[in-house]
């Protein structure tokens, strides 16, 4: 979904859908950028969908086709910066990227904390893990 190609009627829809207030006389561009917001997608970067990967002009030796796991807690799809281009990733589906993603995606830890103490003594005690689980399928 490109933002900027969304007519008003439907960046209302989906302001809607996202329980995301608005002013019914706002201006369009001020409803488009709320939506931007809502969707965490900064306004003016250029949204690309890895199946476009190739139809861009990338080598085959330059992508890798990966496929990025979905979790309990995360299924959305998995958005990576790279030269001023975003790439929008689908979770569960297999799709050609730049291999320079991949540098990203291992890059991307996050800590959690688990308890190994007792309830009268507790310990915290943080990991690291990668944030993207994924497989290199090509």
């Amino acid at each position: 979904m490109s933002i900027a190609s969304l007519e008003r009627d439907e960046i209302k829809a989906k302001l809607n859908e996202l329980a995301v207030e608005y002013k019914d006389k706002a201006g369009t561009d001020v409803l488009r950028k709320k939506l931007a917001d809502a969707l965490g997608e900064p306004m003016g970067e250029s949204i690309v969908n890895p199946d476009e990967v190739a139809s861009q002009g990338a080598d085959n030796n330059e992508t890798v086709v990966i496929q990025i796991a979905s979790t309990e807690r995360d299924k959305h799809p998995v958005r990576v910066g790279l030269n001023g281009k975003m790439y929008h990733i689908e979770r569960d589906k297999e799709v050609s990227i730049p291999k320079a993603l991949l540098e990203i995606l291992d890059n991307a830890i996050e800590t959690n904390y688990a308890n190994e103490g007792t309830e009268e003594k507790p310990k915290l005690v943080a990991r690291d893990s990668k944030r993207f689980v994924y497989s290199v399928k090509g």
